[in-house]
């Protein structure tokens, strides 16, 4: 999960199996993001006990219980950027998910900023600025039908904002 490219489409095999199980995803060193989909996401390292080279069960287990009400419907606005390229959102209702891409880390950012900054929401002459877009759709691409009025919602005619509730579709 340190490769973008790889990432991502790990992110879509979860999230496209996400109706049959929940689980817990491992990856051989720290996790990046801490879900993938309704998944926990652990990180090995932080579980191995260095001493007889075995796995913490009961850390894993705790762990596991601690996030799992987080990975299956976020429960408030939250932002992780993971370098210029990965970043991931948390909205009420939803699974959180992860970003991929320059230019969609750029626009999630630019929404949470004005989230906690209780702006009414960003208009889309300033998220057109980002270089290589017209609209919305177009820069997220296969993934608008599953972001629009699920992340990110038009509060009003030229203007974005991220979900702070969730919004029946």
């Amino acid at each position: 999960m340190s490769n973008d490219k790889l990432l991502e489409r790990t992110e879509r095999l979860l999230r496209g199996e996400s109706n049959n199980a929940r689980g817990i995803v491992f990856t051989p060193q720290s996790a990046r993001f801490p879900y993938s989909g309704c998944n926990v996401v652990l990180g090995l390292p932080d579980y191995l006990d260095t001493d007889d080279r075995h796995l913490d069960v009961d850390s894993i287990r705790i762990a596991y219980e601690a996030s799992i009400d987080a990975a299956l419907r976020g429960s408030a606005v939250h932002f992780r950027r993971q370098g210029d390229g990965a970043a991931q959102v948390t909205v009420p209702g939803q699974q959180p998910r992860i970003v991929i891409g320059a230019k969609k880390v750029l626009l999630f950012e630019r929404l949470f900023k004005a989230h906690q900054s209780r702006e009414f929401g960003v208009k889309l002459a300033e998220l057109k600025a980002y270089p290589g877009f017209k609209q919305l759709p177009q820069m997220i691409g296969d993934e608008w039908p599953e972001l629009e009025n699920r992340y990110l919602y038009s509060p009003k005619r030229g203007f974005w904002a991220l979900c702070e509730e969730p919004i029946s579709v």
